[in-house]
């Protein structure tokens, strides 16, 4: 949490930065009062498109031990078409308002001419099986042709190792004032027979010689992004489109190709240099939703919440994600993240002002050779910036560990090697992704850490340490908390003592809620769940039972897989609120240890609990929840139940005054609550919560809801198709908003969502 900062700051960043143009609680679109200068711009078919444009380029120079980073922004100044439509161009004669941004442009995908490819068409090599270089009528739509690439020894057409019937088109993307040819291609209708050795892959025609992009539109969110680039296209021949594999395609894709000088396309207003933004919907009587875009330089890579592409049913779900993207706020009013380019590694200062600018620096490395993992980041209330980098991989030796304090330029103030503090880790992730978590929180002049690795001895768990911000020394050492600790979440109580809960597989089996400060630290399990027993007798041990899969299940068991996600934690004064996502059958069920066959074996729902304040002096111990640690009655009756471990003891097991917030059947694993947000609403006694419902291995919506801080739902359940979450990112409230931040990869940009509060 950071300082409040002036109602002059606050009322700045709200005329300046956030959203407008929202609706009001019926739907309806609210109007701009806004003065417009209005100019005439003339849109162009795809292929035969030149453009004249200027460059302008700004420089951010580092502070001492940055890096410069240089942006491009092209403006267009005149565009010759083939095929014209007549676009109005606006530009704010004034400043942007609350209502001074315009609604996410809408493009819709007509087509002029339709037909399913059968896909018989190849590519030309000269000696090879049936790669004759075919160009087949029914294979092509418009300037596109779809065809079959070389695999092993031939392109192969064939049943047995082709897939077929592709439905293709050629026709318009438009949004009603703005027109693009385009083009929609779908994944095969009928699979190989065998298995898909020869991909179809598409090629272009284009009208004249020219270097191009290729844009895909996504109509779910709005937006375009990048597919790739074609260098030094032919006016003659069939240029191939590499990056557009209709056998690795889940849906259809719909793109347009422009000429490399024209500009990207947009579906936002522009508002500063590099940011553009637009209004999106409004979650009726809770908050105005804007999506804004930072453009960052095209050599600038951030993670994409589709980096981790992975479900509920998944073996990597379980060990969770690190943060892509730290996010705090800065007293100018604007939002800052720290971040790592998952290409080179690099650490990034993304500041977003009040003033509507962005503007993005390299952050000083470790002062020591080797790749490191940005554990995390934050910010104390003078702009100062902290972050955590571990030493990449599984080694032998302690890994390497730096804490890093610069100020909002990036000038280094502080460098601390705090390797002998974080316990002898042995692995913390490996480069470009990594399954452990750092999150770190400032509290006053304290830095709180928790961190989670694989320590020397072969053991996984998580840690949570205070340094001193002055000095970056270490002021305690509260050791080990959960182990193994699959994912962990760091905030401030409302007593302005760091509050945390992490989810542990074993020691213990359940989420922990943790109360730490430089003197003390109270704990306790308030959230259990089943165990998977081994089927393979050991050393003599008993057997429990038989599984729902009929195998038989002896007293003991090694069962990594926790079945749940975590959500967040919010102190409410009266007690913690704790949010998760988890199974239970459709008896309320969480601890049938019969059930635990897979990693998914019901419907992940969204379920809560409310801690008393004081949970260190209530009844109960380990995974035992006692009725007096909780202040809601659970949906269901308290449940009790006992898991073996390892070494065959037994481990006790109650779960109590659990309340579920979605209701999804318990039956239906095509529909699962996953990536969990969680934050307080000041002054109003309620939490938003965000997720994304998943089926068993692929992304289907996001959701959100107001919880009150009696734990239960107020108003109704919203939609939000557009906003994307990444697995473990916090989010931010910040003048009146509250704030999430993901990357787009293809696109090289930041995607930014402000719930702009009602």
């Amino acid at each position: 949490m950071r300082k409040p900062f002036s109602l002059v700051a606050a009322s700045v960043l709200t005329v300046l930065l956030t959203g407008c143009g929202g609706s009001d609680d019926s739907g309806s679109t609210k109007t701009s009062s806004v003065a417009v200068n209005s100019t005439n711009t003339t849109v162009t078919s795809t292929a035969a498109a030149t453009t004249t444009a200027t460059t302008a380029t700004t420089t951010v120079a580092p502070a001492q031990g940055g890096t410069q980073v240089t942006t491009q922004v092209t403006t267009p100044v005149t565009t010759q078409v083939t095929t014209q439509v007549t676009t109005q161009v606006t530009t704010s004669a004034t400043p942007a308002t609350v209502s001074s941004l315009a609604p996410i442009a809408d493009y819709q995908f007509s087509a002029s001419e339709s037909k399913v490819a059968p896909g018989k068409s190849t590519e030309s090599l000269s000696g090879q099986y049936n790669c004759s270089g075919n160009l087949e009528a029914t294979d092509s739509v418009g300037s596109i042709n779809i065809y079959s690439e070389f695999y092993q020894n031939g392109c192969y057409t064939n049943a047995d190792y082709s897939n077929s019937q592709y439905a293709i088109a050629a026709g318009s993307l438009s949004d009603g004032n703005t027109q693009f040819e385009a083009y929609q291609v779908s994944p095969a209708q009928v699979k190989a027979l065998k298995f898909a050795g020869s991909h179809h892959q598409v090629r272009m025609q284009f009208a004249a010689a020219d270097d191009y992009v290729v844009y895909g539109y996504d109509a779910q969110t709005h937006s375009f992004s990048q597919l790739g680039e074609v260098k030094g296209a032919s006016a003659s021949d069939y240029t191939p489109l590499p990056f557009i594999d209709l056998d690795e395609l889940s849906s259809s894709l719909t793109f347009v190709v422009l000429p490399a000088s024209a500009d990207k396309p947009s579906t936002m207003q522009q508002l500063g240099q590099n940011l553009q933004g637009a209004y999106l919907t409004n979650l009726s009587g809770v908050a105005d939703l804007n999506l804004y875009q930072v453009q960052l330089d095209a050599a600038l890579t951030p993670k994409a919440p589709q980096d981790f592409n992975q479900g509920p049913d998944s073996h990597n779900n379980v060990y969770g994600q690190n943060h892509y993207f730290s996010v705090f706020g800065l007293n100018d009013g604007g939002i800052g993240t720290i971040w790592q380019d998952k290409l080179s590694y690099q650490y990034y200062f993304t500041h977003v002002t009040a003033a509507q600018s962005s503007s993005t620096i390299a952050l000083p490395a470790a002062p020591v050779s080797g790749d490191f993992v940005l554990g995390g980041a934050t910010a104390d209330d003078k702009d100062n910036l902290y972050y955590l980098l571990i030493e990449a991989g599984n080694q032998t030796h302690n890994l390497a560990a730096w804490l890093i304090k610069t100020d909002i330029n990036g000038q280094l103030i502080l460098k601390a090697d705090v390797t002998s503090s974080i316990d002898e880790l042995a692995e913390f992730g490996e480069l470009p992704s990594g399954s452990n978590q750092a999150v770190l929180e400032v509290i006053g002049d304290q830095l709180g850490i928790i961190y989670s690795g694989v320590h020397q001895n072969g053991h996984q768990w998580a840690e949570f340490e205070i340094f001193d911000t002055a000095t970056l020394a270490l002021i305690k050492d509260h050791g080990q908390t959960a182990s193994h600790s699959f994912s962990q979440v760091l905030t401030r109580g409302q007593d302005d003592k760091f509050v945390s809960i992490d989810l542990g597989d074993n020691y213990p089996r359940g989420i922990l809620l943790s109360r730490f400060d430089d003197n003390s630290k109270q704990e306790r399990v308030v959230y259990s769940f089943k165990t998977a027993h081994s089927t393979t007798a050991k050393n003599g041990y008993g057997v429990l039972g038989q599984n729902a899969n009929g195998d038989t299940m002896y007293k003991w068991s090694n069962d990594n897989r926790i079945y749940t996600e975590l959500g967040g934690v919010v102190d409410t004064g009266s007690g913690y609120l704790v949010f998760f996502a988890s199974e239970h059958d459709s008896k309320g069920l969480v601890l049938d240890n019969a059930q635990a066959v897979s990693y998914l074996n019901n419907a992940r729902n969204l379920g809560v609990v409310k801690v008393v304040a004081d949970f260190e002096n209530a009844s109960g111990s380990g995974a035992q929840i006692s009725d007096d640690l909780m202040l809601l009655t659970g949906d269901y009756p308290a449940e009790t139940g006992s898991f073996y471990d390892f070494n065959g003891g037994e481990s006790l097991q109650r779960v109590a005054g659990v309340h579920w917030l979605t209701q999804l059947d318990p039956q239906d694993l095509s529909h699962n609550v996953s990536r969990v947000k969680t934050i307080s609403l000041p002054g109003k006694d309620q939490v938003l919560v965000l997720w994304e419902e998943w089926s068993k291995d692929s992304y289907l919506t996001t959701r959100a809801m107001i919880v009150g801080f009696d734990g239960q739902q107020v108003g109704s359940t919203f939609e939000l198709a557009s906003l994307r979450l990444n697995r473990r990112d916090e989010l931010l409230y910040q003048s009146g908003s509250i704030w999430s931040v993901t990357g787009n990869s293809a696109d090289h940009s930041l995607q930014i969502a402000e719930f702009k509060l009602l």
